[in-house]
């Protein structure tokens, strides 16, 4: 995975591109600084938790932004949260996180709030990144209010 941010950053300097330079520069500092105070070098997963990590604070830069009338600087913004999300896993659907939801049930017999840890634990461990645990706690929470 962190060739492929090379490769993309040395395509964005060949294309002058300033936006998705901007991005991908910004997360290869921040693999540095990781790899650093790790004193090791950061695996896929690692990565992809560093680059949600930036796709986070720049939405909260571009709520700033349009909370302050600055459409032009949140535009941009936006922009970089598009090139960053090029290198994530494709997001599971809604239907595929009930999917789960419901056989993490079926599995450990959940059927109260009690149960939540353990379904989110066996949820998040087979969506492999690819759902937001927000998300998948919310309907977690949901079936189990349901299954009472």
């Amino acid at each position: 995975m962190k060739q492929q941010i090379t490769d993309a950053l040395k395509t964005a300097m060949r294309a002058r591109d300033k936006i998705a330079l901007s991005a991908l520069r910004g997360l290869n500092a921040a693999i540095k600084n990781e790899e650093i105070a790790k004193g090791a070098e950061l695996d896929d997963g690692r990565v992809q938790g560093l680059i949600r990590s930036q796709i986070k604070q720049l939405n909260e830069t571009i709520e700033g932004f349009s909370a302050a009338g600055r459409g032009d600087e949140a535009t941009e913004e936006q922009a970089k949260v598009d090139v960053l999300e090029a290198f994530l896993p494709t997001p599971l659907t809604d239907q595929e996180v009930d999917d789960l939801v419901a056989q993490a049930m079926a599995e450990t017999g959940a059927s109260t709030m009690k149960d939540m840890g353990r379904v989110m634990g066996l949820v998040n461990a087979r969506s492999a990144g690819r759902a937001e645990g927000r998300v998948v706690a919310a309907k977690v929470k949901a079936a189990l209010a349901a299954g009472n």
